[in-house]
């Protein structure tokens, strides 16, 4: 599963029941997949506590890495209130591994980083999907499995059933991670010799990214974003994809409403919960930046709350029912 990416255009967290049923015969067939050089991954890490891992992905990566990041590492480098940042370059390795690894990422809760100029292919894309954080400067780029090359016709057989099996999987692991099957459909449908390497778009859209990284990556919204990332609440919103998925709800809600048939105070109300949403600037949490996303992120799942309230209630009215004068049937005393 080592292949250079072609441009394209437009005990661990324990595995799901599916991959555990089948974790030790999927371990052998695994080996056929890797090259017979391939070593672990190599951990590097920065003053800073930013972790860089490089080279092929083989099983026992997801040990490796819970071994470094402890509780004694994010103290030595004042990350407690903080993801620990693993740069991901690798061409790939072992599927198993690759999933293992990422389990071993999300259950570590750590922010996954494909840094400019380098690569994650193949199996280090699943594994990159593991990061509670994800964010891609450089490539991430996937593909369909592979069989070990010049096996017999019998064997050939029975790879393919475990190739099938690893298919499913992937799907179920991927949905897991990212909410999305797509990812893991785009390496299905790309060519074991081949590598798609994802656009800015599809990063986006196939909930790859949870953070985005340049304005091509920025997510949709009500508003026009900023041209350059300000740490500004507008900055905040396109930037973290999920805020921006909530602001685009916000905007068609509000939409809905109108055309329901707003409340009188409907424009007054929003521009106080704007007014509140613009003051999370001013947020002097222990946490810094993060504290000031998660107010921005908390004004928008309230006032998502309140819109959706007035909706059902203004739809309600609008029934026949209720407009030949139904009403719920008196309590009984």
């Amino acid at each position: 599963m080592h292949k250079q990416p072609s441009p394209r255009h437009p005990s661990l967290n324990p595995f799901s029941p599916l991959l555990s049923s089948l974790t030790r015969p999927l371990l052998l067939a695994a080996a056929l997949f890797l090259s017979p050089q391939a070593k672990a991954l190599e951990f590097s890490v920065s003053p800073t506590g930013v972790i860089t891992a490089t080279g092929d992905i083989v099983p026992g990566d997801a040990e490796a890495i819970a071994k470094l990041i402890t509780l004694e590492f994010k103290q030595e480098h004042r990350l407690l209130r903080d993801l620990v940042t693993v740069n991901l370059h690798s061409r790939g390795g072992s599927l198993i591994g690759g999933i293992r690894l990422g389990y071993a990422l999300r259950e570590l809760a750590v922010h996954t980083n494909v840094a400019a100029g380098q690569s994650c292919l193949s199996a280090c894309a699943l594994a990159f999907l593991g990061g509670k954080g994800r964010t891609v400067e450089g490539q991430l780029g996937v593909h369909a499995a592979g069989l070990m090359p010049n096996s017999t016709a019998s064997t050939q057989a029975q790879l393919l059933d475990t190739i099938q099996a690893l298919g499913a999987i992937t799907t179920s692991y991927v949905h897991e991670m990212t909410g999305s099957s797509e990812v893991a459909l785009l390496a299905l449908a790309t060519s074991n010799n081949k590598v798609a390497v994802l656009t800015d778009a599809e990063l986006v859209s196939m909930r790859a990214i949870t953070v985005a990284r340049r304005p091509a990556q920025y997510g949709q919204t009500g508003f026009r974003c900023p041209a350059t990332n300000t740490l500004s609440v507008l900055s905040i919103i396109c930037v973290n994809l999920d805020v921006a998925q909530l602001d685009l709800e916000l905007n068609d809600l509000y939409g809905k409403i109108r055309a329901l048939g707003a409340p009188a105070n409907l424009a007054r109300e929003q521009q106080a919960w704007l007014r509140y949403r613009n003051s999370c600037v001013n947020d002097s949490m222990p946490n810094g930046h993060q504290s000031i996303i998660k107010c921005v992120r908390t004004a928008y799942e309230i006032r998502r709350d309140q819109l959706q309230a007035i909706s059902l209630d203004l739809a309600a009215k609008g029934t026949d029912q209720v407009k030949s004068g139904w009403a719920p049937i008196p309590e009984l005393k």
